[in-house]
C-alpha cells in the first residue's frame, strides 16, 4: 500500500480543545496533542461555547481547521422558591436584625439581601453568598421593605427566585448598646419573643469568653462581625453557656434573642478575656 503525503500529514493531526462559560472568556481545556478526545467538567450553569482546533504537524498556524458547538448545563435541582424571615419582626432603630432565607429546592443556592427605605431607596445589605442569614441594622425609625434574591450557583440570572417582607423600625430606646471586656450586665427579652443587640470594639487581637446565663434553653446568643458574618452561636443556651473565640481588632455585634411566642426571658451577659 502506498501512503500518500497528504494522508501522512492528517494521520498525525493535533487537537486543542477550548471552552467559554456563560458571559465569560475562552480558556483551553486541553493543549495541542494527537489525542482526539478530552474530558471536561462544566463548573457553571448556563450555555457554554465549545471549540476544537486542529493543525497539521509542523504548522505555524494557531489552527488549520476548527469546529464549534454550544452546550447547555442545567442545575441538578431547580430552585423553585425562597422565603424570608426577620428576627425580631419589629425592632428599634439601631438594633441588629437577623434575616434568614429558606429555599425550596436548588443546589447550594446563593443569597443576596436588600433593604428599602423612603430615605435611601433600595440598598444591598449583603452581596451574593451561600450563607442564608445576614445581619441588618435599620438606621432610622419608620417602614422598610426587605428582600432576598436567590439563585443556583453559576446561574447567569440576576436572581432565580426572590421574597419580600415589610418591616417597621421603632424609635430607639435608652437601653445600653455596648459591651466591653470585664462587663457583666443583665437584660430582658419581652413576652412574645425579641432580640437585644450590643456592640463590642476590640483595639487589639483578643481571645474572649462570652458567657450567657438565663433559663434553661430559654434564649439564644450569637456573635457576628461588623458585616454580619457569624463567629459563634448557641441556639439553645442552657442555664449557663459560653462562646469562646479569638478575634482580631475590630467592631463586633453580640445578640441575644428568644423565639416568637416565648415567655419573657431575663439573662446576664459576661465578657472576659479567655484564659488558657
Amino acid at each position: 500500500m502506498t501512503l500518500h503525503h497528504d494522508e501522512w500529514r492528517w494521520s498525525a493531526a493535533q487537537y486543542e480543545f477550548w471552552a467559554c462559560p456563560p458571559g465569560g472568556a475562552w480558556s483551553a481545556i486541553q493543549a495541542y496533542s494527537t489525542t482526539a478526545t478530552c474530558a471536561w467538567t462544566p463548573s457553571l450553569v448556563g450555555t457554554w461555547s465549545l471549540q476544537v482546533w486542529a493543525v497539521n504537524p509542523g504548522s505555524n498556524n494557531s489552527y488549520d481547521q476548527y469546529a464549534g458547538m454550544t452546550f447547555v448545563v442545567s442545575a441538578s435541582s431547580a430552585l423553585t422558591g425562597v422565603s424570608l424571615q426577620a428576627s425580631p419582626s419589629t425592632a428599634a432603630a439601631g438594633t441588629t436584625v437577623r434575616l434568614t432565607a429558606t429555599p425550596s429546592g436548588g443546589t447550594s443556592p446563593e443569597y443576596k439581601f436588600w433593604a428599602w427605605s423612603a430615605a435611601a431607596g433600595w440598598t444591598a445589605i449583603r452581596a451574593y453568598a451561600t450563607t442564608p442569614t445576614c445581619a441588618w441594622t435599620p438606621s432610622l425609625a419608620g417602614p422598610y421593605y426587605l428582600q432576598v434574591w436567590a439563585l443556583n450557583q453559576g446561574s447567569p440570572n440576576a436572581w432565580d427566585q426572590y421574597a419580600e417582607i415589610s418591616f417597621t423600625a421603632t424609635a430607639p430606646g435608652s437601653a445600653r448598646n455596648t459591651l466591653a471586656l470585664g462587663d457583666s450586665i443583665t437584660g430582658s427579652l419581652p413576652d412574645g419573643g425579641g432580640t437585644n443587640t450590643l456592640s463590642l470594639r476590640l483595639d487589639a487581637p483578643t481571645a474572649i469568653t462570652l458567657t450567657a446565663e438565663g433559663p434553661a434553653a430559654g434564649f439564644e446568643v450569637w456573635l457576628t462581625d461588623e458585616q454580619g458574618a457569624e463567629l459563634g452561636h448557641d441556639a439553645h443556651a442552657d442555664a449557663k453557656s459560653s462562646l469562646r473565640v479569638t478575634l482580631p481588632a475590630g467592631t463586633y455585634q453580640i445578640g441575644v434573642g428568644s423565639e416568637t411566642g416565648a415567655s419573657p426571658v431575663d439573662y446576664r451577659l459576661t465578657l472576659a478575656s479567655a484564659r488558657g
